[in-house]
């Protein structure tokens, strides 16, 4: 394994060969996932992670079809909004 130097001020008092509670992460932040999200998400946050990606592919999908080429299959396929029944209003 490695070590890795770090700069810490001179009147630093820890001692050697003993964590510094400040470079671990809280229990709290190691909670249990959410049964209902996938990999982390809401659906929501899914869905817009989707249009993000697709407005990132629409400025290089305008130039094809300037040259005549069709609009890309998953721009044309995405649901607006999310067909998601816990968000229906």
């Amino acid at each position: 394994m490695g070590r890795e130097v770090r700069r810490v001020p001179l009147d630093f008092d820890w001692p050697q060969n003993k964590v510094w509670q400040g470079f671990l992460a809280p229990d709290r932040l190691h909670e249990d996932r959410c049964p209902d999200c996938t990999r982390g998400y809401t659906a929501a946050a899914e869905w817009l992670q989707v249009l993000a990606s697709r407005m990132d592919m629409l400025g290089s999908d305008i130039a094809d079809q300037k040259r005549g080429r069709p609009l890309h299959p998953w721009l044309a396929q995405d649901s607006y909004p999310p067909n998601d029944a816990q968000y229906q209003v």
